[in-house]
């Protein structure tokens, strides 16, 4: 089954949507895309660890794998074969993939009905109940504040910092930050 579900009824806008959509469904588009994610997606799996090291008190906690499992070996082998050109864009991806009985011992949830998995390993986690005050935490013990009744209409990089609009009161003002 799809994980995409399209009521058929006369729609025109919705239409012209999904043939747009359709029409950057590519590898060209998707390896531009991967072009100007992947340093992002590196940078922000780096970021957790420099907030561990900066004395942000929750850091990611390593799992030994996450277990994808597939009904047939054939959605198993495609879902292999993206990881693989994923890796081959430079993302860091590590990955074994089982039969149905090793898939049943590494996750015991798993039904009969599974035929084959893939085990992501290497992968963390935050739990952002407590990551997020922590960071909180990490930003006022030095001195920091935190600013919570502001509404933040957009920021802006401006090389060593940001610049920040905020709207108080129906009045804006632009706050300079350093990095």
């Amino acid at each position: 089954a799809s994980p995409l579900s399209v009521p058929l009824r006369a729609d025109p806008g919705l239409y012209r949507f999904l043939l747009r959509f359709a029409r950057h469904c590519t590898t060209a588009h998707w390896i531009h895309s991967m072009q100007a994610l992947v340093p992002l997606s590196n940078a922000a799996l780096e970021a957790y660890d420099a907030f561990a090291d900066g004395g942000v008190a929750a850091p990611p906690t390593p799992s030994r794998y996450h277990t994808v499992c597939f009904t047939n070996l054939v959605s198993r082998d495609a879902f292999t074969h993206h990881l693989e050109d994923l890796r081959g864009q430079g993302v860091r991806v590590e990955f074994e993939t089982m039969d149905g009985t090793a898939a049943r011992a590494a996750s015991p949830i798993a039904s009969e009905r599974i035929t084959g998995a893939v085990g992501l390993l290497g992968q963390q986690f935050v739990d952002p109940t407590l990551f997020v005050p922590a960071l909180a935490a990490a930003v006022i013990e030095p001195g920091g504040t935190i600013e919570t009744s502001a509404d933040v209409r957009s920021l802006r990089d401006v090389g060593r910092g940001a610049e920040v609009l905020v709207m108080r009161d129906a009045r804006p003002s632009v706050r300079r930050f350093d990095a």
